[in-house]
Order: C-alpha cells, then sequence, then structure tokens
C-alpha cells in the first residue's frame, strides 16, 4: 500500500520496521498526571486493544476522505471511487486470512461479539430472549444445533452461544491446562448427537493466560465427525498468521476477530469470515434487511422483493463502515508489512524473558501453564509476605491502579471477560461461586474475584518490558504498603487515592513531576517509587466488611479481625490465650510496635486486665504469624434520659463553606409526658449561633440548658444502628463527665481515639498527624506523655482531663461544637485555661460553639461572645455578652460592684434563693424571685435586644434564601455542559445528514428545540421541585410554576449556548472548556458575586451585566421569591418589605416586572437558537466556497488505493 511507509524496507531492516512502527504509534510521548507526579504512559494493555498509528490517519485524512462518498453507486466519482476502495479493502483482509472463493467475509460492529452474533444471525440460531423459550418448544431435535466451548472462553464466545436456540457442550481443560482433546472426541463419538448439526467454536488463544490452541488438530477432529470448526482469533488474531483454507480437513469453516486489537486498529469494525457452507438464510430473508440488500422492492407487495444471492451483499445492508473497512485492511497491512517471523521471535523473547523473573519471584504468581506455547499475555497474583501458604494476593484493581498511579503503566484489573476460566484458574468450586453471585447480588461488585493482565506488543522496546518488569517485581515487594493511601469501594471495586494523603502523610516531598518518556525518566520511578516505599509503614491495611458479607469470597489481602467471646491476658510469661471454637495460644512481646500508632506500654497492659472484667474489650488479631495486636477498648455510652418532645423549628443552614456552619432557632418549644400529664421545659426560645464564636448557655440548675443543648445538637431523635462517619463531621459533642482510661497517656489516649473516631479512607500516618495537631491546638504538648491518672494513680490535672475529653472529640474537625458543662469541676484558672483554648479554636478554624455552662469565673464569663439565659425553660436574655450588665442594670437590676456578674445574674433568676432580698439599686424595695424572674423575661422581650436577635435570625435565613435562588441559577444550569458530547454527536450526524439532503438547517434547529423540551422540562421540575419545597420558599403554587419556568429557559439556554459551541468547536474536551468559561464569566458578572453597582463599569458592567443570563434568572428569582414579604428591620425601626430587601441588598432593578425577566430569558433562548442557525449556514457557504476554491481537477486525483499482492 504505497505511502504509508518506509519506500525501502528490505527483509534485512527487521529492526528498523519495529523502530519506523514505534516512531508512528499515536501517544508514544503521551504523559499524564497521577497522584505521584507526572508519568510517561507506557503501554501494556495490548490484548485489550492495540494503539493508533499516525501513518494510517494520514493516509485516512489524505488519501480516504478527500473524496470519500457514500457506496452502492458507480455514477458519482465519489462513490465509484469509494465503492472500489472498499472492495478492495474487503479482498485484501479475506486474503490476509486465508480466505477463498467459497468464503464470505463480513464486517460486523465493533468487535468479535458482534462478528459470533451475526454468525448464530446467519445460521438461524439467534432469537430475542423474550421468544427463545418458546421457540425451543417448537424445535425437532434434529433441528437444533450441538455447540462445542472450550475451557477458556471469552465471554463473547460463550454467552451469545447459551442464549442462542444452539444446545451448548462445555469441554474442559486437562492436566496442562489446554483443551481435553480426548473429552472432545468422547463426546463427538458418543452418537448423542447423531443426526444433528454440529459445530465447534474455540478460542485460539485465551486472553487471559495467552495459551495457544492446537487449531489445526482440532479442525481435524471436529470435521472427522462432521462438525463444523469456528474459531475466536480476537487474542491472537493481530500477531499470528491466519490460514483459513475452508473444505480441507484442517482447515476453518469460520473465524471471527477483533481488528481494533491490531496495531493501527483502533476504530474498526468486527470481521467474520464464514464458509459458505454455513449460510442458512439462502432461501430467505438476509439476517438485517435494508438499503443495498435488494435488487427490486414491489410496492405493492412484500413477497415480490428481489434480494441478492451474494452473501456479502445480502448482508451488508444500510451505509457500509467504509472508513472502518478500509483502517481494518490497513491494520493488516502493518502485520503483513512487519512479518509473521519478526513478531514470534520478538514476542517469544519477551515471553522468556518476563518468565525469567517473574517465575522466580515468590511473590507472583503467574496463572496457567507457562510450559506449553503462549502469546506474550501475562495475567498474574500478588502475593505479599513471606512464605505463608494461606496468603491472600492483593486486589487485582489495586495492583493495576498502583501501576497507573506510580509508574505510569497501563494494565488490566478484573476478570478479562473470562468469568468461568477465571473459575478454573483461582479455584473457585460451584459453592463458592455461588457464595461470589450472592454478594455481586447484594450490590458488593468490588468483591468479584480476578487478576492483573499485562501483554508485551512485539513493538515494545526491551528497556519498556524490563521496566514494566520492574514495576511488578516492585509492587510484588512493597505494594501492600500503599494500601494505606488509597480507599476501597465495596460496591464498585474501585480503589481511589485518598485526596491529600501524600500530603497528610509527610510524604509530599516524593510527589514528583518526571516526564517524558525516557530511559532515565523509567528509572526515576522506580528510584522514586522506592523512596515513597521506604516511607510508608510497613503493616497491612485493615478492611471492614458488612456483616453480610461472607468471608469466604474475600480473596484478596486485608487485615483479619478476629473477635473472641473469651480470653485471657497471662502477662508473667507473656502468652495470650484467646477463647473461640477452641483454645488458642499466642506468644506476644508487646501489643503494637514502635512506630505503629496502636503501640502502648506496661500501664496499658494493667488497664487492659480491668477491662476484661467487664468484657468492655474488643481484640483485633493482625494474623497468627504476627507477634501483635489491637486492642480496642469499648466504652458503653452513659444512660441517656428518655425524653419526648416536639420541636416546633430548627434551622441548620450550611451560610458560606469558608465561614462554617450557622446555626438558628426560632420559636423552639420541648415538651416533656410524665405520668399522662405534659409539661414545657422550654418555652418558645430564639437564638443563633455564629461561626468563630462561642454561644454560652446560662441558668440556674433545671432550667432547661442541657436541654436546649441536646435539642440543638439533635440528640432526641431515635436514634438505631451504628452511627455514620458522615453525620459526625458536622457537629460533635462533649459530654460532662470525662470518661478516660487512666492509665493511658494523654498521646495514647488521643491516638486511640483517633483510631477509632476516623475513617478507614485515613491512613495510619493521617490519623497521627491529625491527632498531633489536635493534642498541640489543646495546649496539651507539654504532658503529652503524662499518665492520665485517677483516684488511685496520680496523673493530669482537671483542667487537663477536660482539654483531653474535648481533644479527642474535635479530632473530627466538626464545625458544630456543643459542650456540655465544659469547666464543671474546675477551678477558676483551670476554667479559663480551657475555655480560652475553645474560644481561640473557635476563631481560628471557624467553628461554631455552643456551650452550657454553670457558673462561670468573671474572667471566662468574658471569654464569651453571646450569652443566653435560661430560667425555668424561658429566656431572660439572648444576646452579645458585653450587653448583659447594661440590659439587668436598666431594668431595676444593677450588678454590685466587685461581683461576678455571672453570680449576679444566676442569683437574680434562682429561685433557690426565694427568701433572700434581691438588690434593685439604691433604696430598691424587696421582690420575689419569680417576680423578678418575671420582669426580666418581659424586659428582655420587649427590649431592643430580643428583637436584635430577631432580626438576626431573620438576616442569616433572607442571605440563606439569596444565595440557594443564586445557586439554583447559576451552578444546577451550568451542569448542563455535561451535555456537550451529545451536541458535539447530534452535529456529526446533522452533517452527514445534510449532505445526503435529507432536511436543511432550519428543520434540524427547530426539531431539536423540540425534542429538548420534554427532558428539560423534566430536570428543571423534578430538581427544582426538590430545592423549592425543603427550603421552606413561597408556598403558592404560581410562584412555584415561575420558579420552574425560569429554571427551564435556562437550562434551554445553556443548551442553546453550548449548541453554538459546539458548531464552532467540534472537539468535546475544548468546547466543554469554553463553554465552562463562558458561563463562568457569565456567573461572576450575574450581580451576586458583586453587586450590580459595584461592577467595573468598563467591560464587566457595560456589556457583560447585560449580556449575562445569570441576571435575569436571579432577578426574576429574587422577585418572584422577596416581593410580598416582609421582614424585621435590622435597624429595630418596624419591618422592611422585600422590595427594598431587593432594591438595596441585592440592588435589583425594580422597574420591570418578574415577567419581564422572564421574557428576556425567552428572548435570550430564540436569539441563541438563531445566532446558532446562522453559524451553521455561515460554515456551510464557507466550506462550499472553499471547497470550490481549492478543488483539485479529477484527472489529476484520479490514483486509487492498490493493496499490495501477498507475499
Amino acid at each position: 500500500m504505497p505511502g504509508i511507509g518506509p519506500e525501502k524496507m528490505g527483509p534485512s531492516d527487521v529492526e528498523d520496521r519495529c523502530e519506523w512502527l514505534r516512531s508512528q504509534l499515536i501517544g508514544a510521548d503521551a504523559e499524564f498526571t497521577t497522584p505521584f507526579g507526572k508519568r510517561a504512559l507506557t503501554y501494556a494493555d495490548h490484548t485489550a486493544s492495540g494503539r493508533g498509528l499516525h501513518c494510517i490517519e494520514t493516509y485516512i485524512t489524505e488519501t480516504v476522505l478527500p473524496f470519500y462518498g457514500n457506496t452502492h453507486t458507480d455514477d458519482s466519482y465519489v462513490g465509484h471511487r469509494t465503492t472500489k476502495m472498499a472492495h478492495q479493502a474487503t479482498e485484501y483482509v479475506k486474503r490476509c486470512m486465508g480466505g477463498g472463493p467459497d468464503d464470505a467475509l463480513l464486517f460486523c460492529g465493533a468487535g468479535t461479539t458482534a462478528a459470533i452474533k451475526r454468525l448464530q444471525e446467519v445460521m438461524g440460531i439467534a432469537v430475542p430472549p423474550t421468544l427463545r423459550d418458546r421457540v425451543l418448544g417448537m424445535l425437532k431435535r434434529e433441528e437444533r444445533w450441538v455447540v462445542f466451548l472450550g475451557p477458556y472462553e471469552h465471554h463473547s464466545n460463550l454467552l451469545s452461544w447459551r442464549q442462542s436456540l444452539a444446545e451448548v457442550v462445555e469441554i474442559g481443560a486437562n492436566d496442562e491446562g489446554l483443551i481435553d482433546f480426548d473429552a472432545l472426541r468422547a463426546e463427538l463419538g458418543s452418537g448423542k448427537y447423531e443426526n444433528r448439526p454440529v459445530l465447534g467454536s474455540f478460542s485460539a488463544c485465551s486472553n487471559v493466560t495467552g495459551i495457544h490452541t492446537d487449531v489445526h488438530s482440532l479442525a481435524r477432529l471436529l470435521h472427522q465427525h462432521g462438525a463444523f470448526a469456528c474459531f475466536d482469533y480476537a487474542a491472537s488474531g493481530p500477531y499470528v498468521e491466519i490460514d483459513m483454507r475452508s473444505g480441507d480437513i484442517d482447515g476453518y469453516d469460520a473465524v471471527f476477530l477483533s481488528p481494533h486489537k491490531f496495531v493501527g486498529g483502533p476504530g474498526t469494525p468486527g470481521v467474520l469470515l464464514m464458509s459458505k457452507a454455513l449460510y442458512r438464510l439462502s432461501s430467505s430473508l438476509p439476517s438485517t434487511c435494508g438499503g443495498g440488500t435488494v435488487r427490486f422492492v414491489n410496492g405493492f407487495n412484500d413477497k415480490d422483493t428481489l434480494y441478492y444471492d451474494e452473501i456479502e451483499e445480502r448482508e451488508d445492508a444500510g451505509t457500509p463502515p467504509i472508513v472502518q473497512k478500509i483502517r481494518a485492511s490497513l491494520a493488516f497491512w502493518v502485520k503483513e508489512y512487519v512479518g509473521y517471523e519478526l513478531i514470534e521471535s520478538r514476542e517469544q523473547a519477551y515471553l522468556d524473558i518476563a518468565f525469567d523473573r517473574l517465575l522466580k519471584n515468590p511473590n507472583v504468581r503467574v496463572l496457567g501453564n507457562t510450559a506449553v506455547k503462549r502469546q506474550p499475555i501475562i495475567s498474574f497474583l500478588i502475593l505479599p509476605g513471606e512464605g505463608d501458604a494461606d496468603r491472600q494476593p492483593l486486589h487485582g484493581r489495586f495492583v493495576t491502579k498502583l501501576l497507573n498511579d506510580v509508574f505510569g503503566i497501563q494494565a488490566r484489573g478484573g476478570c478479562s471477560c473470562a468469568g468461568p476460566y477465571g473459575h478454573l484458574l483461582l479455584g473457585v468450586d460451584d459453592q463458592l461461586s455461588l457464595k461470589f453471585r450472592s454478594a455481586i447480588e447484594k450490590g458488593y461488585e468490588g468483591l468479584k474475584p480476578g487478576w492483573t493482565r499485562v501483554s508485551f506488543s512485539y513493538y515494545l522496546s526491551r528497556e519498556e518490558v524490563e521496566f514494566i518488569l520492574d514495576a511488578i517485581e516492585f509492587v510484588a515487594a512493597y505494594g501492600h504498603r500503599f494500601l494505606q493511601l488509597y480507599h476501597f469501594s465495596l460496591r464498585t471495586g474501585k480503589w481511589s487515592f485518598k485526596n491529600g494523603a501524600l500530603n497528610k502523610g509527610g510524604l509530599q516531598e516524593y510527589r514528583t513531576s518526571r516526564g517524558g518518556g525516557t530511559d532515565d525518566m523509567l528509572r526515576f520511578y522506580l528510584e522514586d517509587a522506592r523512596r515513597i516505599a521506604e516511607a510508608l509503614p510497613d503493616y497491612p491495611l485493615r478492611l471492614r466488611f458488612p456483616k453480610d458479607v461472607d468471608s469466604d469470597v474475600v480473596l484478596f489481602e486485608r487485615q483479619k479481625g478476629v473477635f473472641f467471646s473469651s480470653f485471657n491476658l497471662d502477662f508473667s510469661s507473656n502468652k495470650l490465650v484467646l477463647q473461640e471454637e477452641e483454645e488458642r495460644v499466642f506468644k506476644f512481646k508487646s501489643f503494637g510496635h514502635p512506630g505503629h500508632p496502636s503501640y502502648f506500654d506496661g500501664p496499658f497492659y494493667r488497664n487492659v486486665r480491668d477491662f476484661v472484667e467487664f468484657g468492655h474489650l474488643e481484640l483485633s488479631l493482625l494474623g497468627e504469624g504476627l507477634p501483635c495486636c489491637i486492642i480496642t477498648p469499648i466504652i458503653p455510652p452513659p444512660p441517656r434520659n428518655n425524653h419526648s418532645g416536639d420541636i416546633e423549628k430548627v434551622v441548620m443552614n450550611d451560610e458560606y463553606a469558608a465561614d462554617g456552619v450557622s446555626l438558628t432557632w426560632e420559636d423552639l418549644w420541648v415538651t416533656a409526658t410524665a405520668g399522662g400529664k405534659a409539661k414545657h421545659i422550654l418555652h418558645g426560645v430564639t437564638g443563633y449561633a455564629r461561626p468563630g464564636e462561642v454561644l454560652a448557655i446560662m441558668g440556674p440548675s433545671g432550667c432547661g440548658k442541657s436541654t436546649l443543648l441536646d435539642t440543638l445538637a439533635d440528640h432526641y431523635k431515635e436514634f438505631n444502628g451504628e452511627d455514620d462517619w458522615s453525620n459526625n463531621i458536622i457537629k460533635a459533642y462533649v459530654t460532662q463527665d470525662d470518661i478516660l482510661m487512666t492509665t493511658l497517656t494523654v498521646r495514647e489516649a488521643v491516638y486511640y481515639s483517633a483510631h477509632l473516631q476516623l475513617p478507614d479512607t485515613m491512613t495510619s500516618a493521617e490519623k497521627r498527624f491529625r491527632a498531633e495537631t489536635t493534642i498541640k491546638e489543646m495546649g496539651l504538648q507539654d504532658a503529652v506523655n503524662t499518665r492520665i491518672g485517677g483516684w488511685a494513680v496520680k496523673g493530669l490535672s482537671g483542667g487537663q482531663k477536660r482539654r483531653v475529653s474535648i481533644c479527642m472529640e474535635i479530632l473530627t474537625r466538626p464545625k458544630l461544637l456543643f459542650l456540655d458543662e465544659p469547666t464543671s469541676g474546675l477551678d477558676s484558672a483551670a476554667s479559663y485555661h480551657v475555655m480560652s483554648r475553645i474560644v481561640g479554636l473557635a476563631k481560628h478554624d471557624g467553628r461554631t460553639v455552643v456551650a452550657s455552662i454553670h457558673q462561670p469565673s468573671s474572667e471566662v464569663f468574658e471569654l464569651f461572645h453571646n450569652l443566653c439565659l435560661l430560667s425555668y425553660g424561658k429566656t431572660v436574655y439572648f444576646g452579645p455578652r458585653s450587653f448583659t450588665s447594661e440590659f439587668f442594670a436598666c431594668n431595676g437590676f444593677p450588678c454590685p460592684s466587685l461581683t461576678n456578674p455571672s453570680d449576679h445574674y444566676l442569683r437574680t433568676v434562682n429561685k433557690d434563693f426565694e427568701d433572700k432580698d434581691i438588690e434593685r439599686g439604691p433604696g430598691a424595695n424587696s421582690i420575689s424571685v419569680e417576680e423578678a424572674i418575671n420582669v426580666l423575661v418581659n424586659a428582655y422581650k420587649s427590649s431592643d435586644t430580643f428583637h436584635d436577635v430577631k432580626h438576626k435570625v431573620a438576616e442569616i435565613c433572607k442571605n440563606s434564601r439569596g444565595s440557594m435562588l443564586m445557586f439554583i441559577a447559576a451552578f444546577l444550569t451550568f451542569m448542563a455542559i455535561g451535555g456537550f458530547p451529545s451536541f458535539v454527536e447530534d452535529m456529526k450526524i446533522f452533517q452527514r445528514e445534510r449532505l445526503n439532503g435529507h432536511y436543511g438547517v432550519t428543520s434540524f434547529v427547530i426539531g431539536n428545540t423540540l425534542s429538548s423540551i420534554p427532558y428539560l422540562a423534566l430536570i428543571s421540575i423534578i430538581p427544582g421541585a426538590m430545592a423549592y419545597y425543603l427550603v421552606h420558599l413561597q408556598k403558592s403554587f404560581d410562584h412555584f410554576i415561575y420558579f420552574t419556568l425560569v429554571l427551564f429557559t435556562c437550562m434551554m439556554l445553556v443548551e442553546s449556548l453550548m449548541m453554538i459551541v459546539a458548531s464552532i468547536v467540534p472537539d468535546f474536551l475544548m468546547g466543554i472548556i469554553t463553554g465552562a468559561g463562558i458561563q463562568g464569566v457569565m456567573m461572576l458578572n450575574g450581580g451576586f458575586f458583586r453587586l450590580p453597582h459595584d461592577l467595573p463599569k468598563p467591560v464587566w458592567r457595560y456589556p457583560m451585566f447585560y449580556v449575562a443570563f445569570h441576571r435575569y434568572a436571579n432577578q426574576g428569582f429574587y422577585k418572584n421569591e422577596f416581593i410580598g414579604l416582609t421582614f424585621p428591620n435590622s435597624d429595630g425601626t418596624g419591618t422592611i418589605t422585600g422590595e427594598e430587601i431587593l432594591r438595596d441588598v441585592w440592588q435589583v432593578n425594580l422597574s420591570y416586572s418578574k415577567w419581564v425577566d422572564l421574557a428576556v430569558l425567552l428572548g435570550m433562548v430564540v436569539l441563541y437558537r438563531l445566532l446558532f442557525l446562522f453559524i451553521v449556514k455561515i460554515k456551510e457557504s464557507l466550506k462550499t466556497k472553499m471547497r470550490g476554491f481549492m478543488a483539485v481537477p479529477p484527472k489529476q486525483a484520479q490514483s486509487v488505493m492498490e493493496l499490495p499482492e501477498q507475499n
């Protein structure tokens, strides 16, 4: 084939051919970014698909496509030329496969699966699943085909036969792992299938192990018994000679393969080369009826239709895969050009190198018989550890992920679409197989057994092969250490790198960006990998599995947890006695080991002995061969009072991610029922807590402090089962009592808590780092090695113990922190030290802290930002702590000089001091405490402070409402960009059908618009309804209809915008980037991130603010929601209308109604669609002019593709 290879390349230049081939690879210098830095792409997945070649794509672009036209005509130049090229391509592929005049070549779908299905269709045994049982019931025994299959079939050569009308007989493997010829011979000669059509369909090569089938001997055996011989060449077809020779005793009756696995083959169709003797539809209709298959169609009677007689014509309905056929012939040409001897010698050499290294490695298990003839396809398991016969392998997909991330090697993990063969290779019997099926039915796809597969194509360099083997050996030695850096999804089997795992583990210095793909770069990857591995601790990952997962189906390495009903610790002889079904004794030196976060010293053992007596201990053994274990104390939660109550309204809203979480509650009532009588514990309290601030809840005993704290912490909801990590990430609750293991040190206690609380997705190194950071935050770094202590053992002070308790609760970095009596039992100095640390945490991390506190010292009281003072369930005061003294003084209860303000406030509202006179100022008369409480409560409700609280609650809700509306207008519509790839495909289909004159541009635009309306309406109404009613926007139906109309219009507008982009930028990746950029600019200038009056006038306000559709969407949403509402005025003077908020806060133009905003959006939709129509027409006009300007006269371009004769 002239023009795609070096002009002179003789037999003596065999190495130069491979060098030239490597130079033509598309993506030979490709790089990509992994969690460990930039990596050069090394391809080792040739069995799955080949690589593209520049020379083939250049030939397609320069020789085929310029004169491309549809086939089925010889009247036009492009039709004649293309038809001829397609015919030449077909004949060339048939000749390369050894086909002759008695054979038919069909191009089918995208690979071997479609080719096998087509064979079944032309044999007349393919039916829809819904009809299969019915048709089988009507078939006579002698009419039903018998199909023999081998032991290592790909799913495509197994499942489709099972679901056809044929009776499938599966032949097993012999002791060498090859097809059992004796078993097949016995079946064929048994007489069971006499007078029935018989066919054998076998893989010529396993796609898992690369084991070759003796195809000619197998064909001879089948033919001797009157059976057809068919072979799946998908795995070996790109590398071996295929010699069909149908009609010969050792020839084939059908061959199917996937040219996309050839070098240069991506984008090619599947190939079926079959003997015409297998075709059973000659006297009936073709398997697919359509254009190109008929000679004449009667307009009045379908029985008078005439179909072509030639199989290759009658089975090629519709527009054939023209370019794909030509590309397939070019891929075959490359294979012929390189030569079979060169391919076989190089692949055998690479296979010998691989086996020489991998078979010696005790941590690598190569699957399949390595002593028989094989392709260089290697599936293997990695067995970490040393010498243990019961070792479990690393998960196949984890090994694949590690090869990708650390080395840039493209391998494949899983079962390689050969499940039954996997059963044989991994020793899975029927009972275990059913357990796998049960687990997968429950959704645990990650338990599916598998391996890692690499393949070495002949064109790889020796250095690349050695590098791939080096990487496999590295993973065999160190792979288990990397488990802690990854998260495993039991549902999908996917391994994902944990965000920031290198940074949190102190390994960020090992992240490199050495790219380039040179030999030096590959060596650097190995060096970097060893440095990372040596920095990682060498202990196994602990994976927890649900209780309904049978341990038998976990066939990969994980830390084994063994839980025992009873055990005894004999410290005198260092023995651990475990009692389960039988007594098992283990020797130990220590629990854990130095450097491991579970390391504990002698005092811990004594404490363990105490815990054993109460049964509050769970023991997880790492393994019988390891002298260490993790001991986990199970501390039961304190009993909780059984409250029942009605919470009228609690609102928790995430105001801004950077500012933390704001908490508001309004008119909150809690009622308890006892003896059939209801009693109000909280009476309509209102308040708020903001990020970076500490709210103190104070009051005398029994006032409802703890009830309010528990209500805000959501403790009164019914709780069943285990708490989930995601529920703890928002809030944490520190109880009043310090429940600590007295013999642990501070570091041990916090480390211990970190391992219990933090998720399994975090590595041990990350957990240690989190624990150390938290210890420093609470100012305990000088006491890290001090024993906590108790009544019998001297240890920490009370304040330090309190800080340890808080430290253990804030490990999860909660945004909301609830503290119940954090200073209880502490002196004033210790109380101040604890609270100052808490205030510092709130300020530094933007945490929202709510603390109930009984009687703080004056110094502690000064630390609070806001105060909620309760008395018998009623709010006496809520507001800034600094205004409290003024509030009490103005209402006749001034704080005496030299008196702790908190003591005065509590004494004023505490009935325990009923017999005491309360000082109301100079000359004050004595009044009862109850009267004082009523005075203060009524004074508070009528005070500016109370109204300020109401205003702040309304302000927080108002801002959150506006933010939510902006989110709907901007970010939800932003997701419509995801449909861009489909727009690109629509444009391609339109361009093709436009060339055929099926319809015009206007029809396409109108049809596209109308077809998108139902879908866009659906995705506007459903998510819109969820968002609208969950946040309690205006409940009237007309408001909701307007909301969905604006949302629908925005969706359609974004789709119109992306259609414009698709017409200009046909590449979907660049199109998504372009569309996202345009929307991002519009979003930034839509009037939310910067208010309209604050936008710089050149460009951003004029014209961007008026062009951005977000402006009109935001305004429409705001007007729809705020107009007609009233809000408390923040300055305390009456109320403020929604219109005033729109005008003064959001700077919305109120000179026209919300319907005008909607009309503008609709107008923009029409404008964008017209602009799209205009662009497409302009592009068509320009293409026509350019084509006329640059057209080459036909007489100068008469050369056609000529395929070389077979050597």
